[in-house]
């Protein structure tokens, strides 16, 4: 993902004409497609309950995209918010009794307006990542092989960002993918992170995260240097808040018991690679 043409994208997604909205097919979340006047494409995820499932929450696509570009990870493709009339929404899908249906049922309007996240389109074959079995005994002390070095790095960086967004779906199938076979990893559909109860209750979900005890150096550093021991206002939480701002939505969408449980995820994970240090060393842990 190049962030040179964030703005670009950002732009286009908030606020161009959409000349065409389409029902997206796939997936168990309502999804809808969106062509703009300049032929670039996009993909709306609107506010919904989840009656789809756990990865609806548009909100989550959002703060993903931002927490991405600030540790400068480069693997979300650009989101923004936008909102969109029922009515027009209910125009572009007469006729397809069951979408209508899942929009009365699923689909959450305010004062005739659906919030909803627009994901960048991205053009060409997407590739399949997941990783061996047994990948995670390469982050736990032993050297990484030579040709697995590269997906190592971002196998892990793929974990760090979901104990940080706290998305829960990551490993369900089909959410590991490459852009074109072979190619690098991209960081695709978040929107199960940024749970409410689990922001309310400091719980985490630590059950990959345990597996791994290798870490990228850059994004290590990147996360000391706004974890707990940062000025408040250079931490994640007060960085992501400072982000979504910019979002045509606000960033009052998001809350501020979640930029706090942010803050306290940054925490947790840098005490679990301290524990790595103290156990295999802090030339293997930061290493890769």
């Amino acid at each position: 993902m190049d962030p040179a043409l964030d703005a670009e994208w950002i732009a286009r997604m908030s606020t161009a004409e959409i000349t065409q909205l389409r029902r997206n097919s796939g997936g168990r979340s309502v999804m809808f497609k969106l062509t703009f006047a300049d032929g670039r494409r996009a993909v709306w995820k609107p506010e919904q309950n989840q009656s789809g499932g756990s990865a609806t929450n548009y909100v989550s696509e959002i703060a993903a995209h931002h927490i991405d570009r600030i540790l400068g990870l480069r693997r979300v493709a650009p989101v923004s918010g936008r909102a969109i009339g029922l009515s027009r929404l209910r125009a572009a899908m007469r006729g397809d009794t069951e979408i209508l249906g899942r929009i009365q049922r699923e689909v959450i309007a305010r004062e005739g307006q659906v919030r909803g996240a627009t994901i960048a389109w991205l053009d060409g074959t997407l590739g399949s990542a997941i990783p061996p079995q047994a990948w995670t005994g390469q982050t736990r002390g032993r050297p990484v092989a030579p040709q697995m070095l590269e997906r190592v790095r971002e196998w892990t960086d793929l974990v760090v960002f979901d104990f940080l967004i706290d998305n829960t779906d990551r490993w369900s199938g089909g959410n590991i993918r490459t852009l074109g076979v072979g190619g690098p990893l991209i960081f695709l559909d978040n929107g199960a992170g940024f749970n409410q109860w689990r922001a309310e209750h400091d719980r985490v979900g630590m059950d990959i995260l345990q597996y791994v005890c290798r870490f990228k150096r850059t994004t290590i550093a990147q996360l000391r240097a706004m974890g707990p021991d940062a000025p408040e206002g250079q931490r994640l939480g007060a960085r992501l808040r400072a982000a979504m701002a910019r979002d045509v939505l606000g960033a009052e969408t998001l809350g501020d018991v979640h930029y706090r449980a942010l803050d306290f995820r940054v925490g947790r994970l840098l005490q679990h690679v301290q524990r790595c240090e103290q156990r295999f060393g802090a030339d293997r842990v930061t290493d890769i």
